[in-house]
């Protein structure tokens, strides 16, 4: 069996957003809009400094790792504790030559990592994270932040299975290192002919939002099912609510305005869609549905070597900063679709203060090529994936029941 190297994408820092982030952070300190540890000048720029920093240390690519040639589970679990990753269909294809009782041994002694192995089989998968997570649940985090995410999981595991339908964890991070990490697939992704990932944006946490996220992506799911009724299609599908990176923190956060979330998450969304490659190759369909500031999380996945048959990008800001057009992006070209509805300021907001840097593209402009829908989505519409309560009445978001956006999203990001 062969060795396993790492793929690591080198990424620069974006300069626009540098930029950017300096003038808008400076701006807000002296206008006294951020909190008050950052206040003042020198407190802004100190701010702004440590936020670079951070983000240069993101995108730089760790030293590789390898797997052994041997398939002993032994083996395998010291080099995973010493930090192997590989990439997808190599993981793939070093699982495919390990005997069943060779995985149930990993299975038993490392669930957790086996459940993060791109590559591996959903299956094999769900069952690891769903022990590392019983094990999370039994141990002695009692109050803190790994229990409380422990819980989310759980609950939104038992609504999912509680409405009838299938339900695999695809990743569980009980990293307290971290902010903790999770996706959650409703339907079997293991048979689906049809695979689609619910990515979303800014300010989005596991233990306070997944499941909200969820809530959404069960609405994607049941518009679909609606869908192929009506095709009188027998295909299955499945729909991903996927929280698998770090989202930046809403205002007074300056962390929006950096792109080093969206780098870091692009590469892990990126992987996770080659998982789905690597153990299904072309047998499903695989589209992206990206909302907000995950329009660039997205962008950047699907034009540094991932891959899909579709992308809808939703409520974007604009998308990632190399990326001007849909033909940067592996995507069939008249795959890619973007709405934004009339009223949606914080996207419209976004965009605006991108331009005054040199812009972020907007993927409903018409130079960047994308199929634009949703020209009738009008003030009833907020920015969010669901529906919000403000002071001039409720407005739904772009995956409430019911929505003309949710009927046609739906529709896009079926296999055609």
């Amino acid at each position: 069996m062969t060795a396993i190297a790492v793929a690591v994408a080198d990424r620069r820092a974006p300069s626009r957003l540098v930029l950017m982030l300096l003038v808008v952070a400076l701006v807000a300190g002296l206008a006294g809009l951020l909190p008050e540890r950052f206040a003042g000048a020198a407190g802004v720029v100190g701010s702004v400094v440590a936020e670079l920093g951070r983000q240069m240390a993101a995108v730089r690519p760790p030293t590789p790792a390898r797997l052994p040639a041997s398939a002993a589970p032994e083996e395998l679990i010291r080099a995973l504790d010493a930090g192997a990753a590989p990439v997808a269909a190599e993981a793939a294809a070093y699982w495919a030559g390990l005997a069943e009782e060779e995985r149930a041994v990993l299975l038993e002694r490392i669930p957790g990592a086996i459940g993060r192995l791109e590559g591996i089989g959903y299956g094999a998968r769900d069952a690891g994270n769903r022990a590392a997570l019983a094990g999370v649940l039994a141990g002695p985090s009692a109050g803190t932040a790994t229990m409380t995410t422990a819980k989310a999981v759980t609950e939104v595991l038992d609504d999912v299975e509680a409405r009838g339908l299938t339900a695999q964890l695809v990743s569980f991070d009980d990293s307290e290192a971290l902010d903790a990490r999770a996706a959650i697939a409703i339907g079997d992704l293991d048979t689906a002919d049809s695979i689609a990932f619910l990515v979303p944006g800014m300010d989005y946490t596991v233990g306070r939002d997944l499941d909200t996220l969820t809530e959404a992506a069960l609405n994607l799911y049941d518009a679909q099912t609606d869908r192929l009724l009506a095709r009188g299609s027998t295909a299955s599908h499945a729909v991903v609510s996927w929280l698998g990176y770090r989202t930046p923190a809403a205002a007074p956060s300056i962390e929006v305005l950096l792109e080093d979330r969206a780098v870091a998450g692009g590469a892990l969304l990126a992987a996770a869609l080659e998982g789905v490659r690597a153990v299904r190759g072309d047998a499903a369909e695989l589209a992206v549905v990206a909302h907000s500031y995950g329009t660039r999380v997205a962008t950047y996945a699907l034009s540094d070597g991932a891959t899909a048959d579709a992308l809808v990008l939703i409520a974007s800001p604009g998308v990632a900063e190399e990326v001007r057009s849909v033909a940067q992006l592996d995507v069939p070209a008249d795959r890619v679709w973007a709405a934004t509805a009339q009223e949606d300021g914080p996207a419209r907001l976004g965009l605006g203060l991108g331009a005054l840097f040199g812009g972020n593209a907007d993927p409903v402009a018409a130079a960047f090529g994308a199929q634009v829908f949703g020209q009738s989505f009008g003030a009833d519409y907020d920015h969010g994936l669901l529906e919000v309560e403000l002071t001039d009445g409720v407005r739904v978001g772009y995956l409430d029941q019911a929505t003309e956006s949710l009927r046609e999203i739906a529709e896009l990001a079926l296999a055609a």
